[in-house]
């Protein structure tokens, strides 16, 4: 609730949206109620928790302050009380996203294996990273050199969901970021887009427009040559269209024109 008070209208439309999380400077230790004599309460944070948030919104880091995981932007935080199964407390099993990641850890992330044994709580921030490089090789998409997928063709529609809980929608500008400055912007724009879907959990739902046709604007871009450039997106409940919103190619967001009902697409322009 708190933070979407003080992100919603970044956009410049209160709408129910954190459009622009990387605009929003929600800060936990300021901007939370903090509880009387720091005695944990329903309605308020205490000193620890407020700086348990503080990193979670500011990124995994070792002890020398290097980030090794971007923090969650914010936005995600209506996916709890039953929203999404991905986002857990950390308490009992921590929901579906905490044992992934655990799973991950003890039988693939490491070489020797860690097994069952092993939990979370064990991971050393310093230590554990660099003994997972070599699988992080097989399995991490982090390459920014899209070279020969262009020169044959290829075409890229990627798209992320801003409130993905699961993960982090961060890592997907940062690559989209990576390629740009590897293969400059006029080259990437020949056969790469990202979309980055406000409100969206991970692949779909949330509380934004989160169904869109991303096939068919890439079969077009393929075989046609017709580059996509905003695509439509509605927000169904019950059978029915509730909210359009155009999916804007990053960096541009969907901006409202000031004017005409604002759960209707056309009335936002790609800025």
């Amino acid at each position: 609730e708190v933070v979407y008070k003080k992100c919603d209208e970044v956009d410049g439309l209160e709408d129910g949206l954190v459009a622009v999380p990387r605009r929003c400077r929600f800060e936990p230790l300021k901007d939370l109620p903090k509880c009387e004599r720091d005695v944990p309460g329903k309605d308020c944070f205490t000193t620890a928790q407020m700086q348990g948030l503080q990193k979670v919104y500011g990124g995994v880091r070792n002890s020398k302050g290097a980030l090794l995981y971007p923090g969650q932007p914010p936005g995600g935080e209506i996916a709890v009380n039953g929203r999404s199964g991905w986002m857990g407390s950390i308490g009992g099993d921590g929901g579906m996203g905490v044992g992934f990641g655990e799973t991950f850890m003890r039988f693939l992330a490491f070489e020797p294996q860690r097994g069952k044994t092993w939990s979370w709580k064990q991971f050393d921030f310093d230590a554990d990273p660099p003994q997972m490089a070599a699988f992080a090789k097989v399995i991490d998409a982090t390459n920014p050199d899209l070279s020969k997928l262009k020169n044959r063709g290829g075409k890229i529609i990627h798209y992320h969901g801003w409130a993905d809980a699961l993960v982090n929608p961060q890592m997907s500008v940062d690559y989209y970021e990576s390629v740009l400055k590897k293969m400059g912007k006029q080259q990437t724009g020949q056969f790469y887009k990202l979309y980055m879907v406000p409100g969206m959990f991970h692949c779909a739902g949330g509380v934004g427009c989160d169904r869109a046709d991303w096939f068919g604007p890439l079969v077009e871009w393929v075989e046609k040559g017709i580059a996509p450039a905003p695509i439509p997106g509605p927000r169904i409940q019950q059978n029915a269209t509730v909210m359009t919103r155009p999916h804007c190619p990053y960096p541009q967001t969907a901006k409202y024109k000031g004017a005409g009902d604002p759960s209707r697409g056309e009335n936002f322009t790609c800025q």
